[in-house]
C-alpha cells in the first residue's frame, strides 16, 4: 500500500511539473508579446552592442546562482552537485514570469525535495537566498546613497536602509541556525560569509549589466556616473524585492530608481526606459533556458 501511495505522488509530481512548465512558458511568451513595443523602441534607439553585452552578462550570472544552494546543502545526503543545482535553477526560469513572482523558487524547492533534501534545509535555503539578496543590495546601494546624497532626502533614506540591512545580515545566520535548522546541520560562519560573497559578486555584475543598459541610450541620464547608476540600481532593486505587494518589484523598482536619478525631471520617460531593462533579463533567461535544454538534448543524443 505504501509503495502504491509513493508511486501515485511520484506520477502526480511528474505531471504537475509538465503542466507547470507549459503554463510558465505560456506566460513567458505572453509577457514577451505584450512588451514588444518597448522592445522595438529599445532596438531602434539603443546601442545594440551595449544591449547585447548586458543580456550576455545576465545570462552568465545564472552560472553563479546555484552556488548558494550548494553552500546551504553542504553535508546533506544525497549530495547536491553544481551540475544538478544549475539544471534545477535554469529549467525553472520560465516560472519567474508566472503571476505571483514566487514560482521559480517553488519549482526549485520541489526539485530539491524530490532529490531528497529535507524540509528544514529547504526552508533555510529559501530564507537565506531571499534575505541575503535583499540585505546585500539594500546595504550596498543604501550606503552609496547615504554617502553621495548627503543629508536629507534620499541620502537619509539610503543611510537608514543600509543600517537596517547591515543589522539584518548580522541576525540572519543565528535565526537560520536556531529557529529554522534547530541546531541540526548548522550553517557555519565560513559558509555564511561565502554566501554573502557570492551574492555580492552576483549583484555587482547585475549592476554592471544595468549600467550597460542605461548607456545603451544616447544622452540618457548624462549627469549620472557609473557608480551612481550602480548604487541606485542595487538600492531600487532591493526595495522592490521587499515590496511584497509588487511581484518581482514591478513598478516599485522603476519609480524609485527614476526618482533618484532624475530628481523628478522627465520622470515618466525614464520610468518607461528603465522598465525596458526587464526585457534584457527576459532575453538572458531565454538564452540560458534554451542553452540548458540544447546541452541536455546533445548529451542524451551522444549517449545513444
Amino acid at each position: 500500500m505504501g509503495s502504491q501511495r509513493r508511486e501515485f505522488w511520484r506520477v502526480l509530481l511528474r505531471w504537475s511539473r509538465a503542466a507547470f512548465l507549459i503554463l510558465a512558458i505560456g506566460f513567458l511568451s505572453y509577457f514577451a508579446w505584450r512588451t514588444r513595443d518597448i522592445l522595438h523602441v529599445a532596438v531602434a534607439q539603443g546601442n545594440i552592442t551595449y544591449l547585447l553585452m548586458a543580456a550576455m552578462i545576465w545570462a552568465v550570472l545564472h552560472l553563479l546562482s546555484p552556488v548558494v544552494a550548494i553552500l546551504v546543502f553542504s553535508g546533506e545526503r544525497p549530495a547536491v552537485n553544481y551540475k544538478r543545482a544549475l539544471h534545477y535553477h535554469v529549467r525553472n526560469l520560465p516560472a519567474r514570469y508566472l503571476p505571483g513572482g514566487i514560482w521559480h523558487t517553488v519549482g526549485r524547492v520541489l526539485d530539491f525535495h524530490a532529490h531528497g533534501i529535507s524540509k528544514k534545509r529547504l526552508t533555510a535555503f529559501v530564507f537565506l537566498e531571499n534575505s541575503l539578496a535583499a540585505s546585500v543590495t539594500i546595504f550596498v546601494g543604501g550606503a552609496w546613497l547615504g554617502y553621495s546624497g548627503g543629508s536629507g532626502g534620499w541620502g537619509d533614506i539610503g543611510a537608514f536602509a543600509a543600517a537596517m540591512a547591515f543589522v539584518g545580515m548580522i541576525v540572519i545566520l543565528p535565526v537560520t541556525n536556531r529557529w529554522i535548522l534547530g541546531g541540526a546541520g548548522r550553517i557555519t560562519l565560513l559558509r555564511y560569509m561565502c554566501s554573502i560573497g557570492v551574492v555580492a559578486v552576483f549583484w555587482s555584475l547585475a549592476a554592471l549589466a544595468f549600467i550597460l543598459y542605461v548607456y545603451a541610450f544616447a544622452n540618457f541620464l548624462p549627469g549620472a556616473s557609473l557608480v551612481d547608476i550602480a548604487g541606485v540600481y542595487l538600492f531600487s532593486w532591493g526595495i522592490g524585492f521587499i515590496s511584497i505587494f509588487a511581484p518581482q518589484g514591478i513598478g516599485v523598482f522603476e519609480v524609485v530608481s527614476s526618482s533618484i536619478l532624475t530628481a523628478g525631471t522627465g520622470l515618466e520617460l525614464v520610468i518607461v526606459l528603465l522598465s525596458g531593462f526587464r526585457l534584457v533579463v527576459l532575453s538572458a533567461d531565454l538564452i540560458a533556458w534554451v542553452l540548458n535544454h540544447l546541452v541536455r538534448l546533445a548529451a542524451r543524443y551522444c549517449r545513444v
